[in-house]
């Protein structure tokens, strides 16, 4: 009897778990970054951005605001997180010739998604993904000639805790233990 109520409790603790958990979509436009053609250093909006620069000199790529992201000389870039993430959608163009962008999700080290985007340099692309489970995404202009492809908009899916799901853990392991006192006096 005693088995089957801890059971009980682990369950209706992982189900408030699970029923109180939540997704924080964002759209990471680099408006908040210098427009001097830097690259984004360290942690910035949560992800690891490798060979990723921005600048506000590409007008015909801006969706929002006044900056894009780019990949460094045409070389390929990427941005990842420790926590897995979905990438919704983003828009791209070109630097300099019109061309395509290479798109590869990861999941853990295991290529799990690639598409091909055509993009121009006069206007950008709206490029729809929903790969989910992702820990890094590396992006990359296709072709002879080094052309940086410009991202904006980057629209992103990642989980949040919210202070219910801590409130609820910690109700549930105050009943668990409290039950567990009062069976040993």
């Amino acid at each position: 009897m005693k088995l089957f109520q801890q059971s009980i409790t682990f369950f209706l603790l992982a189900l408030s778990l699970a029923i109180s958990s939540t997704v924080f979509a964002k759209v990471i436009n680099f408006d908040d970054l210098p427009s001097t053609g830097d690259p984004i250093t360290g942690l910035y909006n949560g992800f690891t951005w490798n060979n990723v620069f921005t600048d506000g000199n590409y007008t015909a790529a801006t969706i929002s605001g006044h900056n894009v992201a780019f990949n460094g000389y045409g070389d390929p870039a990427s941005f990842s997180s420790t926590n897995p993430f979905q990438l919704n959608d983003l828009y791209v163009s070109m630097a300099t010739l019109s061309g395509i962008t290479h798109f590869e999700g990861y999941v853990g080290n295991t290529l799990t998604f690639h598409s091909d985007i055509a993009a121009q340099t006069t206007s950008a692309t709206h490029a729809i993904f929903n790969w989910s489970g992702l820990n890094k995404v590396v992006f990359y202009s296709t072709g002879p000639f080094a052309n940086s492809s410009l991202l904006d908009n980057i629209n992103v899916t990642t989980p949040v805790p919210e202070p219910e799901t801590y409130a609820l853990l910690g109700l549930g392991l105050i009943a668990l233990f409290s039950t567990r006192k009062r069976r040993s006096n």
